[in-house]
This record gives structure tokens, C-alpha cells and sequence, in this order.
């Protein structure tokens, strides 16, 4: 996928150690980046092709993406918090939680409107993402500690992945297993990750 080639590619030169993420910085702006790529592409070659999923109004979907991404939230922060290390949000850690889930949320809303739910192209949009990240990382074009935290990585694109599928069958809105997926990812990004 040249999306995330050119992701990848585009984030090496990037200062992006000054988030202050030392590896996360670097994960998340390659996750924009290759996000707005893809979304991009969508426009130009899908031009007017509206997302799919959409059969349900954003008012009716309030109130279970609230819940579902508290949901997510937990699902992803419980066990890494009682089984790994401390995924609580503290110190800089807040303000950068956002910020890292606006770059997933850009990805995965990058990879919906590629996908146009279709759930095996969606799993190998993230799939690359994994692979091409490991690759930079290996390549020099992203840190060498990003290597160990694609297996991590690849897990939670594979439960995203997973998750998404199961609200497209849903009905769920385009957009919903973007935000959910979202949190799930940048979790574990903003909460663990090294500080610089």
C-alpha cells in the first residue's frame, strides 16, 4: 500500500520526538500522516462514494459510542494496567492522549473510507500499516524500539480490526469503528510508551 509507505517515509525526517513521545511521537504522526494519505486517495480516485455503514443517525449512534468507547477504553487500559505496567494517564500523558488518538482516529477513518466496509480490505490496510511500520523501523526510518512494540501494535489492529467488523454488521455508523479503534490504539501509545 503506497499510503503508508509514503506514511512512513514522510514521518522519518519529522521532529516527532517533540510531542514528547520518544517512540510514540513517531507511531502516532505515521499514523496521520498515512491516515490522511488514505483518505486522500479515497477522494481522488472514489470521488462523491459515500462512506458505507451509514444506517443509522449520528443522533440515534450517540449514546452507544459513548458507551462503547468507554467501553474501549477500559477493555484496553484494565489489562494493560493490572497485567503490564501503569496505563494510567498521568503527568503529560493526559494532554497527549488526545492528541494521540486524533492521529489514530485519522488512520483508521483513513482506512473506513478505503475499506468501504469491506472487513478482509480493512484488516490488510492495518496489516500493512504493521508490516511497513516494522520495516521502517528495521530501515532506520523510525526508531529501532518501534520493533518492539509492533507485536503489541499488530494485536491491537487485529482486535480492532475484529471490533470493527462486528459494528459494520451492526449498522453502526462509518465513523463509529473509527472512533472506537481510536482509543483502543492510543491507549497503550500515549499511556506506556517512553517519555522524552
Amino acid at each position: 500500500m503506497p499510503a503508508a509507505g509514503l506514511g512512513a517515509a514522510l514521518a522519518a525526517p519529522l521532529p516527532t520526538a517533540r510531542l514528547p513521545l520518544a517512540v510514540g511521537g513517531h507511531v502516532a504522526v505515521f499514523l496521520l500522516l498515512t491516515g490522511v494519505l488514505l483518505a486522500g486517495a479515497h477522494l481522488l480516485f472514489r470521488p462523491g462514494r459515500p462512506p458505507a455503514g451509514d444506517t443509522v443517525g449520528p443522533l440515534r449512534a450517540a449514546v452507544p459510542a459513548v458507551v462503547l468507547l468507554g467501553y474501549a477504553a477500559a477493555a484496553v487500559a484494565l489489562p494493560l494496567h493490572l497485567g503490564f505496567t501503569s496505563a494510567a494517564p498521568v503527568g503529560a500523558r493526559w494532554w497527549l492522549l488526545p492528541l494521540v488518538a486524533l492521529c489514530c482516529l485519522a488512520f483508521l477513518l483513513g482506512a473506513e473510507l478505503v475499506a468501504e466496509g469491506r472487513g478482509g480490505r480493512y484488516a490488510a490496510i492495518g496489516g500493512i500499516a504493521v508490516v511497513v511500520l516494522a520495516g521502517a523501523a528495521v530501515t532506520g526510518l523510525a526508531p529501532g524500539f518501534v520493533l518492539l512494540v509492533v507485536p503489541l501494535f499488530a494485536a491491537l489492529v487485529a482486535w480492532q480490526a475484529a471490533w470493527a467488523g462486528v459494528l459494520r454488521r451492526r449498522g453502526a455508523p462509518w465513523w463509529l469503528p473509527a472512533a472506537v479503534g481510536a482509543v483502543l490504539l492510543a491507549w497503550p501509545v500515549a499511556t506506556t510508551l517512553p517519555l522524552t
